[in-house]
Order: structure tokens, then C-alpha cells, then sequence
């Protein structure tokens, strides 16, 4: 299984979705985010997921800090 070559923001989640299964949620969340720039609507979940990991692993702060940026962006 490869990278998704399917352009940039498929790309970004792709790489996105390795760091999650490395636990590397500050590169998951960094790689979300350009896919959210590059408007693939499917960042949206995936930096909701990098907010709830970080909750689980008791970083309430870094999470309640993700969802008001999610909060902000308007949707495309």
C-alpha cells in the first residue's frame, strides 16, 4: 500500500493518516491541516480524531485548543 498520488490534499491525508497509526499526533495534525487548506473536506474528521487522541492520552489543553481552531475555519 503506497502513497494516495491522487494530488496534493490526497497526498497530505495519507500521510496524515500514517502519523496517526505512529502516534505522531503533532505531524497528523500538521499534515490534516494542509489537507484542510487544500479544501478536502475529509480533514475535518480527521483533526476531530487528532483532538480526541489527544484527550485520551490526558492533554486536555492541546485538545480543547484543536476544536476552537477547527471552531474558526469556515467551511469551503
Amino acid at each position: 500500500e503506497g502513497l494516495d498520488r491522487n494530488g496534493p490534499s490526497s497526498l497530505a491525508m495519507d500521510l496524515a493518516e500514517i502519523y496517526m497509526n505512529q502516534k505522531r499526533f503533532e505531524e497528523a495534525l500538521s499534515a490534516y491541516k494542509r489537507a484542510w487548506k487544500l479544501k478536502d473536506w475529509r480533514a475535518r474528521r480527521g483533526i476531530r480524531n487528532v483532538a480526541a487522541s489527544f484527550q485520551n492520552i490526558g492533554n486536555q489543553e492541546k485538545s480543547k485548543i484543536i476544536i476552537a481552531w477547527l471552531e474558526q475555519q469556515k467551511r469551503f
